[in-house]
């Protein structure tokens, strides 16, 4: 990696990772050059935009001639879907923007574009999206409607989506939001009365478009509680070291050494649990590696 900084010994400007050092007015990293000469440079902090995120759709509309097993054709198609409103939580701060919000809806009250521009501000801004099927549903659909809309891609970040980490990690009876919630003891998705609630928001009802985005709210506040409940079985979570601090879930630094330590095929590492979030890690160093001869079947 390269720091910038040209080492006074060799004069190279690479330089390897070589952990942390405490000092009384703060936490400095330490890398190490090639030559072996180590520099300590102060780490500034950045507390990651972490953008926990939920949207309502409209559903598509179509001529059909039947309830069950239809396959709908492009051509029957009469009404694509839109987005209704978007709820979300960024670093504790509530965000919620709905199609009533503009003037354009007195006017278009399926044009979406508003709301679609509004909600791209915020995933520009985010470092960190996180969201139950968040990438399947919500930054998809999102995605789509950014791209009718003519908008190019906002800057890059990276995404959790608590769905993937329940179906890998448990074998639950459901995987839903709300069977996940409720068996967590965190709470339940609120009622929405069916797919009344849709049509009524569709056809303009004050009273639908109220209750449709205090339950979009609901579902990110308990999309919240889920998450920090999964978080220590995370595997596959945005490396939040790379914000500032040490453990990859939480960018805390409260780490606790295991006695039992972490072994692959070929080498031994320390392991480590963190007092923050529960998450296990290891050293990328290993205590010690296998010199005995590996299968070659």
């Amino acid at each position: 990696m390269s720091c910038q900084v040209e080492c006074p010994k060799c004069k190279s400007e690479e330089w390897s990772p070589s952990g942390y050092r405490e000092l009384k007015h703060g936490k400095m990293k330490r890398v190490k050059c090639e030559c072996g000469y180590l520099y300590s440079f102060p780490i500034e902090n950045h507390m990651p935009k972490i953008l926990f995120l939920d949207i309502e759709t409209a559903p598509m509309k179509a001529d059909v001639w039947g309830l069950w097993k239809q396959n709908v054709g492009i051509n029957q198609l009469n009404q694509n879907g839109y987005v209704l409103c978007v709820c979300g939580n960024m670093n504790g701060k509530k965000l919620e923007v709905s199609l009533p919000e503009f003037k354009l809806y007195h006017r278009e009250p399926e044009n979406d574009v508003e709301v679609i521009c509004e909600v791209w501000e915020w995933l520009d801004e985010a470092d960190i999206i996180i969201g139950h099927n968040i990438w399947d549903f919500d930054l998809k659909t999102l995605n789509g409607r950014f791209l009718f809309h003519e908008l190019l891609p906002p800057s890059p970040y990276k995404f959790f989506d608590t769905l993937k980490t329940a179906r890998s990690k448990f074998k639950l009876p459901s995987n839903k939001l709300d069977y996940i919630a409720q068996f967590l003891g965190v709470g339940k998705k609120m009622k929405t009365g069916g797919h009344e609630l849709w049509t009524g928001c569709t056809e303009g009802d004050k009273k639908s478009w109220k209750k449709m985005i205090k339950y979009c709210h609901h579902d990110v506040d308990i999309l919240i509680d889920v998450y920090n409940k999964l978080l220590p079985w995370a595997t596959n979570h945005p490396n939040m070291a790379l914000f500032g601090g040490t453990c990859k879930n939480c960018g805390g630094d409260n780490l606790e050494p295991l006695e039992k330590t972490a072994k692959t095929n070929v080498n031994e590492f320390k392991a480590y649990r963190c007092e923050d979030c529960g998450h296990i890690m290891r050293d990328r160093k290993a205590v010690k590696g296998n010199d005995a001869l590996t299968s070659v079947i």
